[in-house]
């Protein structure tokens, strides 16, 4: 461990079998009381910074990879809450998401998704649709057509 709770790229390849450009320790980013490691695989464009999350395994005393977070952007845990908030942004920022993960029954479930999506008939506008988990499926919970700023 460094002074900001970081480790050296060989004690990362010790523990995980590989170096990566930067990562960090959380806390917890499973909410069960274990230290676990977040790796910043590269650099990403809008801010979606690529990443890989290896979460401690008490019962081995080791790491391994979480297949649910590989594929989230900018990731903000939410302790308190045992939630997990993202955010991604695509083509100059015309198309954007924000995604909430809660941890339910040991393990990341999609509960909430903001999508911003150009119009295809008419540039000046875009599509907000919300979907919320209900009954175990991703409902559509409103959809908004909303001007753009230019």
């Amino acid at each position: 461990w460094n002074d900001r709770g970081l480790w050296s790229s060989s004690t990362a390849r010790t523990i995980i079998g590989y170096a990566a450009p930067i990562f960090e320790v959380h806390d917890d980013i499973n909410f069960d009381g274990y230290k676990d490691i977040w790796l910043r695989t590269g650099t990403g464009v809008l801010d979606n910074i690529p990443s890989t999350y290896w979460i401690y395994d008490p019962a081995t005393g080791k790491f391994q990879p979480d297949p649910v977070l590989q594929d989230v952007s900018n990731p903000v845990f939410h302790p308190v809450k045992k939630e997990i908030t993202t955010s991604s942004r695509c083509c100059s920022g015309t198309s954007w998401s924000n995604e909430t993960y809660s941890f339910i029954d040991g393990k990341y479930v999609l509960t909430y998704t903001l999508s911003h999506e150009p119009d295809e008939s008419d540039g000046n506008y875009a599509v907000d649709t919300e979907t919320r988990l209900t009954n175990g499926t991703m409902t559509e919970i409103s959809r908004k057509r909303v001007k753009t700023e230019l």
